[in-house]
């Protein structure tokens, strides 16, 4: 297997080699091209890291859903992301064209069945231009709750190449889909040993020459990851922690909001985990209570009343 990274303007680095004499040697870069209609204010840095690191290199775009503010339709933003790569060197990158679908506190993802009819306009768009299918980023629980392979008429969402954000855990392979290809195994590395700051750290399960034939066609079948040796990370987390204790199944719970973050530890500043949407319903345990917040224990830790906001409905089983 080889590893990968990506990178954005938000984790820039002043030594662009320094990362690659860590403790993982890399084989492929991704940087973000495209925030919406917006530049990535380091696209040109990163493009010469690439250039200057990397056999095998992508380019991807954030799909910037805002639409109730009047931003541009999906296969608009998606043809400038296919300029700025002509404009920077298409020929530079041969991983397909990436879309990143990612929501936010501030901009969850709206309606599912007007976001996907949009985001296959879009797909279209870069598949005419790249005479291949993109390759589509998210977590998850965005692509078993949210996207959903398995609905009828989402039939291309099969041939698009499958990036999925897991960190430190090896996902499972979402409803009805194919099996992901690369694993975002990692996220804000700069903490791992050996490696600056950069978003992610990243696995291809086969070879590089593997690899380099998927890009020409990422409906292909990959080699399988194995959920022995792939399920535990790729390098030593420098502060490991124990196995988490089953979770008493105490209560049962019901998403209220939009969706939920699943955190690592109770309290909005840990890391998010992946998403719960609104209606899905778990069992939880005890209130674990941070300040007047009080979070229950899930696979990880989700809240039930932060900063005075109702996130689920409890009751007792």
């Amino acid at each position: 297997m080889i590893y990968g990274w990506n990178i954005s303007e938000w984790n820039s680095i002043s030594n662009s080699s320094s990362f690659l004499k860590g403790s993982v040697k890399t084989e492929f870069g991704i940087h973000r091209a495209t925030q919406g209609m917006r530049d990535d204010q380091s696209f040109t840095e990163h493009h010469n890291m690439l250039m200057n690191n990397c056999d095998l290199r992508g380019a991807f775009w954030w799909l910037n859903h805002d639409w109730a503010h009047n931003v541009k339709e999906p296969w608009v933003q998606a043809e400038n992301y296919w300029q700025v790569l002509v404009k920077g060197g298409r020929n530079d990158y041969n991983i397909p064209p990436i879309i990143d679908i990612e929501g936010t506190a501030s901009l969850p993802l709206p309606d599912a069945t007007a976001y996907i009819n949009r985001l296959k306009d879009a797909v279209d768009t870069l598949s005419n231009h790249a005479g291949r299918m993109p390759i589509l980023y998210s977590n998850w629980s965005i692509f078993e709750q949210y996207l959903n392979i398995d609905a009828p008429g989402h039939e291309w969402m099969l041939k698009c190449g499958m990036w999925i954000a897991s960190p430190r855990k090896l996902p499972a392979t979402p409803t009805g889909s194919d099996p992901w290809e690369l694993w975002q195994f990692a996220l804000d590395v700069k903490d791992w040993p050996g490696i600056d700051t950069l978003d992610g750290l990243n696995r291809w399960p086969g070879t590089k020459a593997q690899m380099l034939q998927w890009t020409k066609d990422p409906s292909m079948k990959i080699p399988e990851y194995d959920p022995i040796l792939d399920g535990g990370g790729v390098v030593p987390d420098p502060d490991p922690e124990p196995d988490p204790e089953p979770v008493p199944a105490e209560y049962s719970a019901t998403v209220t909001s939009t969706y939920l973050n699943i955190r690592d530890s109770a309290g909005r500043e840990h890391d998010p985990l992946g998403r719960l949407w609104k209606g899905a319903t778990v069992d939880v345990g005890e209130v674990i209570l941070d300040g007047t917040d009080k979070w229950r224990k899930f696979t990880g830790y989700i809240g039930e009343d932060v900063d005075g906001t109702q996130f689920l409905d409890v009751k007792e089983k």
